[in-house]
């Protein structure tokens, strides 16, 4: 009986030998990092979630002959996700289960699917389920880190913004567009009247004119006792306009005259106005706004994915970091 128990004995310890070394050849360490190791089978395993962000079908890549460049790709990505979750919980950093559902919600909603069928969509590309999970987890933290260490830090100046839109639009900058405040004082003139009832009108008007004062709070009494525009009992002020909004008549008129002056008699359809502008500035073109404020996010990502490789650099020159493929 002892005879027949060692021979078992051996015969298990040689299985097990067997199979040790087997473990070894499929899922042998691919990657150190500090403390931690990466295997080939974790790489493999894993790899669907970051294919995908390549833009790459994750079926079939054994068979692709740049297979152990994409994978090299893939463990470059997996060691740096390692070092920044280390970095996370340096930082005391924590995702819950609750953030990553929060998370797939959001990627499933606006694709329109519900979570099993994303789940289904997965499982047909060869990702398992709780790879994924892991995956968006492991995303999260690295975005918290990087807003702490990096983005934070990240700051593109106005000056650096328009110095950065002007050179990019020489040949269309967008000017700004020039706007005034500006009061009146109003005369109406009937269409239909005489020559001499017009010609009354508009002396009237000059006459005005020359009592007109550059004076806000002159003119403004001047517009009470004299215009019969809608605003003429508040001192005439019309309010803000910008240039081609008046019309080209007082538009020639108005946006040539500097601050605290005014505009000779203007004649238009239904009467003549006397203008004074109160301020002139120019302010950004809206389709201009938005080309700057696209160009921010542009520069903004630019610079911080240039300082988050600078960071990342040097979070693996402290680091232990050895790859084995």
């Amino acid at each position: 009986m002892r005879r027949a128990l060692g021979v078992a004995s051996v015969a298990l310890i040689a299985l097990v030998s067997v199979d040790a070394v087997h473990a070894e050849i499929i899922d042998r360490i691919v990657a150190k990092v500090n403390s931690e190791i990466v295997t080939l089978g974790e790489l493999k395993r894993g790899s669907g979630p970051y294919l995908l962000a390549f833009g790459i079908e994750p079926e079939g890549l054994d068979a692709r002959p740049d297979a152990d460049k994409v994978y090299g790709q893939i463990l470059e990505d997996m060691i740096n996700t390692r070092l920044l979750v280390q970095e996370a919980r340096t930082l005391q950093l924590e995702v819950g289960e609750n953030d990553v559902d929060q998370w797939i919600t959001n990627i499933t909603s606006r694709q329109g699917l519900t979570e099993d069928q994303f789940k289904t969509a997965l499982k047909q590309k060869g990702i398992r389920w709780g790879d994924y999970r892991k995956y968006v987890k492991d995303n999260l933290l690295k975005f918290r880190v990087v807003q702490i260490k990096v983005a934070s830090k990240v700051k593109i100046s106005d000056e650096e913004l328009v110095t950065a839109y002007i050179d990019q639009h020489k040949e269309d900058p967008g000017a700004g567009i020039k706007t005034v405040d500006i009061s009146h004082i109003f005369l109406p003139i009937d269409p239909d009247a005489s020559p001499s009832k017009q010609a009354q009108v508009m002396d009237l008007a000059n006459a005005t004119w020359k009592r007109a004062d550059g004076d806000g709070a002159k003119f403004a009494e001047l517009a009470k006792e004299v215009s019969a525009g809608p605003t003429a009992a508040e001192g005439g002020f019309l309010g803000t306009y910008r240039e081609g909004e008046l019309g080209p008549e007082i538009d020639t008129a108005v946006f040539v005259t500097e601050a605290g002056g005014i505009t000779k008699p203007v004649r238009v359809s239904k009467g003549v106005h006397i203008f004074r502008v109160h301020d002139v500035r120019s302010e950004r073109d809206p389709k201009v706004e938005k080309r700057l404020q696209a160009l921010r996010v542009s520069m903004r990502e630019k610079e911080l994915n240039k300082q988050l490789g600078s960071w990342i650099q040097a979070l693996r020159q402290k680091a232990y970091v050895r790859v084995l493929l």
